[in-house]
C-alpha cells in the first residue's frame, strides 16, 4: 500500500476561515468583480490604451507643452518690449514649431512612413505658417484694440494668442493625422487612424 501526501486544498476547494471564493474569470471594464466596484483607475488606463485615445492625449501633452513655450516666449518678449505683438507671436511660433515638430514625429506618430521625411517636414512647416498667419493676426489684432497700459496689453495679447492656438487645435490635429504623418491604408482598416 502506497501512502500519498495530502492534496493542498484549492481556491474552490477550501474551508475555513481562510477560504477565498474563486472571482471565476474576469469580469468587463466597468463591472463588479467579486462584488466590489472596479476601481477607476483600472478603467482609465484601459481607456487610455485604446489607440486613438492614446493619439490623442499624446497630442494633447505635445500641444499643452508646446503652446506653453511659445506662451512664455510671447510674454517674455511682449512685456519686456522688447518687440512688439507681431514680432513677439512670430518668435513665439518658432519657438514651439521645432519642439512640436519632434515630438509629432517620434511620439505621437511613431508608426508614421519615414521614407516620406522631406514631404513630412515641407507639409509640418506649411501648416505651421498658416498657423504663425493666424496667430500673428490674432495676436495684432488684440493689441491694436486693447485698453492702454502696458499690463492690460500684455493680459490681452497673450489671451488672443492662446485662444486662437486653441481654436486651431482639432484642425491642426486632423490636418497631422490624415495628410503629414497618414500611415496609409493599413492603418486605417486597424482602427489606428
Amino acid at each position: 500500500m502506497m501512502l500519498r501526501a495530502p492534496e493542498a486544498p484549492t481556491q474552490d476547494t477550501a474551508v475555513g476561515p481562510s477560504a477565498v471564493p474563486s472571482a471565476g474569470p474576469a469580469a468587463p471594464a466597468g463591472e463588479r468583480v467579486g462584488g466590489t466596484p472596479r476601481p477607476p483607475a483600472g478603467r482609465v488606463r484601459e481607456v487610455i490604451a485604446q489607440p486613438k485615445v492614446n493619439r490623442w492625449l499624446r497630442y494633447a501633452i505635445t500641444s499643452g507643452l508646446t503652446t506653453g513655450i511659445s506662451e512664455v516666449t510671447l510674454l517674455a518678449l511682449y512685456a519686456s518690449r522688447l518687440l512688439g505683438a507681431t514680432g513677439s507671436s512670430v518668435i513665439a511660433n518658432l519657438a514651439g514649431t521645432v519642439p512640436s515638430y519632434l515630438l509629432s514625429r517620434y511620439w505621437i506618430w511613431p508608426e508614421a512612413e519615414r521614407s516620406g521625411a522631406a514631404r513630412q517636414m515641407g507639409l509640418y512647416w506649411a501648416t505651421s505658417a498658416v498657423s504663425l498667419v493666424v496667430t500673428t493676426a490674432g495676436a495684432s489684432f488684440a493689441g491694436a484694440y486693447a485698453p492702454a497700459g502696458h499690463l492690460d496689453h500684455v493680459i490681452v495679447v497673450g489671451s488672443a494668442y492662446v485662444v486662437t492656438v486653441a481654436l486651431l487645435w482639432v484642425a491642426k490635429f486632423l490636418v497631422y493625422q490624415r495628410v503629414i504623418f497618414n500611415q496609409g491604408p493599413q492603418a486605417e482598416r486597424s482602427g489606428t487612424v
